[in-house]
């Protein structure tokens, strides 16, 4: 197997299924792989700017990256506008040039030319490949490059634990109310992004629209399936859900951090630190909070905007007092919930009905609730006077 046939399979194995090619001389022992491998499928073009062209249009149609096969640095440089419009988009390809053989270099062809400097401008990731030994591996590097939107989850993670842990500091230090504190910085950030995306991260190429530039491929979240929003997001709540229930229920510091929650006089008395309860919970939930939120941004939404807050934080209080505090209920109440916003747009656009009426059904559901917990642990009596 050479070069070129393990580059195919390579490709294949990362899910490119499809390579569009405008080859020349230099490309045919890549060509000739293309019919060998099975699960690739050639699609040829005349031109290299059809080829990247279509290539944009295959992810946008399929959600997935296709390749594309150029012909030396001038065949590279015909398809740079579509290239470019790819990159603003989101769009994910994996563009295989062809160079000289190695002893025509040096004679400085009328073709030659320097090939990552044309690239770099509208790719992410770039390399040359000097020996056949090492082109399996950069074709696996350059269709996996998704690695950076572990970066973006971990940022996000950071960013809300310190704003997490801003709301513990002013409880701990100044007895602050932590309820009050941590829903008034939501409107502080909420000013904090729209002066990002009205400033200085606003694109300049979004015709004066408040968002920042589409997120690039590799900071993106990967979706389930194709043509679902439903993206690893989905597989890392549930996972939070199952570690969030182990530690609560099946281990001592779970334990002490209820108790801490509920009841600090008696954690003390008990030799727990209430202290510790409070940090761990306003820390770990924060760094949830901006998980989610980098999840909800490098997802389905691309890029960030001034809208990206919906209010699922004070949706979250309906949650956690609907799942009546367990891990496994909120997952349920965070899927009725779901259908409360869901149906709130279709009955707004079917039905004429304002937006408002997802807040109201979700304030009915929070007040019966309430009620509910009032009446079964108190009794009503009436009494004439």
């Amino acid at each position: 197997m050479n070069g070129a046939e393990s580059l195919s399979r390579t490709l294949v194995n990362q899910g490119v299924e499809v390579c569009f090619a405008n080859p020349g001389t230099s490309e045919m022992h890549f060509v000739a792989a293309l019919d060998k491998v099975e699960g690739m499928r050639c699609v040829l073009g005349l031109f290299e700017g059809v080829v990247t062209a279509a290539a944009d249009g295959y992810y946008r149609l399929a959600d997935k990256p296709a390749c594309t096969l150029l012909h030396l640095g001038p065949g590279l440089g015909n398809g740079l506008a579509n290239l470019h419009n790819a990159k603003k988009a989101g769009s994910g390809m994996v563009n295989v040039v062809g160079e000289h053989a190695t002893y025509h270099i040096e004679h400085n062809a009328p073709l030659t030319s320097d090939i990552e400097g044309v690239a770099r401008p509208m790719s992410h990731w770039v390399h040359t490949c000097h020996d056949s030994t090492q082109i399996a591996n950069a074709g696996a590097d350059a269709a996996s490059s998704r690695g950076f939107v572990i970066l973006v989850l971990i940022a996000g993670v950071l960013g809300g634990a310190a704003w997490g842990g801003l709301t513990a500091w002013l409880r701990d230090r100044f007895h602050a109310s932590e309820i009050l504190v941590s829903l008034m910085l939501v409107y502080v950030a909420d000013m904090v992004l729209g002066y990002l995306v009205y400033g200085p991260w606003k694109d300049p190429a979004g015709y004066n629209f408040p968002h920042t530039r589409p997120f690039d491929l590799a900071t993106q979240v990967p979706r389930l399936m194709t043509g679902s929003r439903a993206h690893l997001g989905l597989l890392l709540a549930l996972i939070g859900v199952l570690l969030l229930w182990v530690y609560l229920f099946r281990t001592r510091a779970g334990f002490a951090q209820q108790v801490g929650g509920l009841a600090p006089m008696a954690a003390r008395y008990a030799g727990f630190s209430s202290r510790k309860a409070l940090w761990v919970a306003l820390l770990t939930s924060g760094g949830l909070a901006g998980l989610a939120g980098a999840l909800e941004v490098a997802g389905p939404i691309g890029q960030l905007t001034p809208y990206v807050p919906a209010g699922y934080g004070f949706a979250a209080i309906i949650v956690a007092f609907v799942g009546r505090l367990h891990p496994v209920g909120m997952v349920c109440s965070a899927v009725l919930l779901s259908m409360f916003y869901i149906g709130g747009e279709m009955a707004q656009s079917r039905m004429g009905l304002p937006k408002s009426i997802t807040g109201v059904f979700q304030g009915l559901l929070l007040f019966c609730l309430l009620a509910c917990d009032t009446l079964i642990t108190h009794r009503l009596r009436w009494r004439s006077r």
